[in-house]
């Protein structure tokens, strides 16, 4: 991992680590349904980093302990939901998708 890590950071530059760290005062870390964060005022999020559902394939507690560890959460503590089907957002244009669906 360290020899990972070095590699990665080669080329890192000190004007880049200071943007970074900059940016991290701002940063959250939220640990739930995306649908689900009253704590986001509306259309303030810039960038949302995450990974598909593999739900029954992976196990997440154990295959992501590294994220956890790094995170100071416990992979136990990590509640895992079972996604439900995806809707439109409201006010969001699908392109007709919905409609091509109901005729179908």
């Amino acid at each position: 991992m360290l020899k990972k890590s070095r590699a990665l950071l080669k080329d890192f530059a000190p004007a880049d680590a200071r943007h970074l760290a900059a940016g991290g005062e701002q940063a959250r870390l939220l640990t739930k349904a995306a649908h689900d964060t009253p704590e986001l005022a509306e259309a303030s999020v810039r960038l949302v980093v995450t990974s598909p559902p593999f739900l029954t394939v992976v196990n997440y507690r154990m295959d992501n302990w590294l994220r956890c560890w790094f995170c100071g959460i416990d992979p136990a503590d990590v509640r895992i939901t079972k996604p439900a089907a995806p809707r439109p957002l409201a006010g969001r244009d699908d392109g007709g998708l919905a409609r091509a669906a109901a005729a179908s």
